[in-house]
């Protein structure tokens, strides 16, 4: 009766080391996010009625020269972005252009928005909302629509790469428990 050897072969850890060279190399020859996105999140982020605020001029100005004519059209996004970019330079009206819901139309909520500033981490009413400071309310579709496609890339070959060396793994002991 001959004996036979669990199946493992000597090049076990080569295969892993081939996904995550393989991963490496992906990730380096993808190209990083460009600065030019920067114009399309703004756009994007305007559209979908999120805040636009905390970009630079230049990011602002990038948005309102790759804004498609159909936001333009139809969003009022190339307003709200050229008054974000005056209230930059300080010189902006604090108006209602476009519908901005960011912005405080009426004086009361003008007064609420600064006793919100003001209040530290109470729980303000402005409007309809209960606004709580420091809260982001986020979830995985946002997050993950947010990463650059190259680290997208990395996370599913990398998972990828694991889900192979597991079943490699659980393979190989099936395989030695039934040999015993």
């Amino acid at each position: 009766m001959s004996q036979s050897r669990p199946v493992t072969g000597r090049h076990g850890g080569t295969s892993i080391a081939v996904a995550v060279v393989a991963a490496l190399v992906l990730a380096a020859v993808m190209p990083a996010p460009a600065s030019a996105d920067v114009g399309m999140t703004i756009i994007r982020r305007c559209i979908e009625h999120q805040s636009i605020a905390g970009y630079s001029a230049t990011d602002y100005r990038r948005a309102l020269r790759e804004m498609p004519t159909e936001a333009v059209e139809y969003s009022g996004c190339s307003e709200l972005i050229t008054e974000a970019e005056l209230a930059l330079a300080g010189l902006g009206a604090g108006g209602t252009a476009g519908g901005n819901q960011q912005t405080a139309q009426t004086p009361a909520e003008q007064h609420t928005i600064q006793l919100a500033s003001h209040s530290g981490l109470a729980p303000v009413l402005i409007g309809d909302h209960v606004v709580v400071p420091g809260v982001v309310h986020a979830n995985i579709t946002s997050i993950a629509r947010n990463l650059p496609a190259s680290l997208l890339a990395m996370i599913v070959l990398l998972s990828v790469g694991l889900v192979a060396a597991a079943t490699r793994k659980i393979a190989s002991r099936i395989a030695r428990s039934q040999q015993s």
